[in-house]
């Protein structure tokens, strides 16, 4: 019995460090999500003049930031329809960022569900 709980104590110890890693929300953009391609083509369309060229990966604020500015462009201008289509895709993306306010200084996911497994 006593190295029964010994092993669980040792696996236990040996396994906190690495949980918190695996669960925590990175506040960064992925290097091959299809956001890049989509912000770069805003760029193109002349919708997004403040790009950070070279200076990959984006903060999730700071994607937030260029599809506002692209929105204001849109607005005070007709775009094509891709731009549309492609700003909406990135919103729905990044719906709670946006949701939130540019004035965060970090991202933390809002909790939406809370489940208590029974033992």
């Amino acid at each position: 019995m006593s190295r029964l709980i010994l092993f669980v104590l040792l696996a236990g110890f040996y396994l906190l460090p690495v949980t918190p890693a695996l669960s925590a929300v990175s506040n960064t953009i992925p290097l091959d999500s299809w956001v890049y391609p989509a912000l770069e083509k805003l760029e193109g369309l002349g919708l997004v003049d403040s790009a950070m060229k070279g200076a990959r990966p984006y903060s999730r604020l700071e994607t937030v930031r260029q599809i506002r500015e692209a929105r204001t462009k849109m607005d005070a201008s007709p775009v094509p329809a891709v731009a549309t289509e492609l700003l909406d895709r990135l919103a729905l993306f990044l719906d709670d960022e946006l949701q939130a306010g540019a004035g965060a200084g970090s991202y933390l996911k809002p909790l939406r569900e809370v489940r208590v497994a029974a033992g």
